[in-house]
């Protein structure tokens, strides 16, 4: 699954890096946003999927979709257009590590070894590649 969705972002990456010459990352941003909405509503109907949304969720709800969904995939956006997709993919792959770090010091998540070693592999990944893009230039 990992290697199929890793495929997937690269589709992704490559199709806003086209498009991002094209058109402004507002508008990417309003058409991802609506066929990914459409593209959920429709799986739900689909499958007769009950939806109950009670009126003290939908605060949470617009807060998570905004600043959890939509800034980072505008940033995401706006990065790609300014420092290219590879690079963008370079600072993006540090999410996994800011992750472990707030779930430990936000949450009181147990850090063990085993997301050590995953941190060093992750850095020195994004290092390894890091100077290769730099000697081929």
């Amino acid at each position: 699954m990992i290697i199929v969705s890793g495929f997937f972002l690269a589709i992704d990456v490559n199709l806003y890096k086209f498009v991002s010459n094209k058109i402004s990352s507002h508008r990417i941003m309003q058409l991802y946003s609506f066929s990914g909405g459409a593209l959920a509503l429709g799986v739900i109907f689909v499958l007769d999927m009950p939806i109950e949304i009670s009126w003290d969720q939908i605060i949470p709800i617009i807060l998570v979709s905004i600043l959890g969904v939509g800034l980072p995939t505008m940033f995401f956006l706006i990065a790609i257009r300014l420092i290219g997709p590879v690079k963008t993919i370079l600072v993006y792959s540090t999410t996994s590590i800011f992750g472990l770090g707030f779930a430990a010091l936000i949450l009181g998540e147990e850090f063990s070894y085993i997301y050590g070693i995953s941190t060093a592999i992750v850095i020195i990944g994004i290092f390894l590649l890091r100077k290769r893009l730099a000697s081929n230039k």
